[in-house]
């Protein structure tokens, strides 16, 4: 099974992961994960190709490089054009301050592209939410995070009743907060994320799998894609 794991690729970005396309000048690609098959399959208008690694590691490794590269690219295109806006903007405000808010906001924004640039930082990528049965089934086998979902979805009716808006209150009687798990892949760590999320609260549960090898993290990631809505 193959889904896709990168949208609009640039072909910069895949020559930087040592992916050699046969039928280059597409501009974009999709970069779809085929685990079982150890390859990522580039995906343009004008067909698809894919590139088999020998190992889980190196397959591994070569996601790990395109995102973030992909990334940090996009973050250091807006962190630059956000400290040109700051700075532009700073010589036509007809108003000021004597503090050096600008100057410390302009230093922080370099420091985090530096990091950006030095690949500082650890990428994380959404697959998208969980079939709700994976949700039945942690809460039939964990009566902690049960307990947990089920205070949060109390506070949300509370919530709900104590609205501003009465078209809102009026639906509070009949009002039962969707429960919804998203999952995400450190591929990195080898950790597999998924987080249970509570309609009006957010994130109640966070729920954490490490793998030791390359091969059992992917294994498990297939198990995911097939439990997707």
């Amino acid at each position: 099974m193959c889904f896709l794991l990168y949208g609009d690729v640039d072909e910069y970005i895949l020559d930087f992961a040592g992916i050699e396309l046969k039928e280059k000048g597409e501009g974009k690609y999709d970069v779809y994960l085929c685990s079982e098959n150890k390859a990522l399959r580039i995906s343009s208008p004008k067909g698809y190709e894919d590139i088999i690694y020998n190992t889980y590691e190196e397959l591994r490794f070569a996601i790990v490089v395109i995102g973030k590269k992909l990334y940090a690219d996009t973050m250091v295109e807006k962190l630059d054009k956000t400290e040109y806006e700051i700075t532009h903007n700073q010589f036509y405000l007809p108003l000021m301050t004597n503090a050096k808010e600008i100057d410390q906001l302009i230093a922080n924004i370099r420091r985090i592209r530096e990091d950006y640039v030095k690949y500082n930082f650890t990428l994380v990528v959404k697959l998208g939410r969980v079939d709700h049965s994976y949700v039945d089934s942690v809460l039939n086998e964990k009566p902690d995070v049960k307990y947990t979902i089920d205070k949060a979805k109390e506070h949300a009716k509370e919530l709900c009743y104590k609205s501003d808006d009465p078209d809102i209150r009026y639906w509070c009687d009949s009002y039962e907060p969707q429960v919804h798990a998203i999952a995400y892949v450190v591929p990195e760590d080898k950790r597999i994320i998924v987080s249970f999320e509570v309609e009006d609260i957010g994130e109640v549960y966070r729920q954490v799998i490490g793998y030791n090898t390359a091969e059992e993290f992917f294994k498990a990631l297939d198990n995911f894609i097939t439990n997707y809505c």
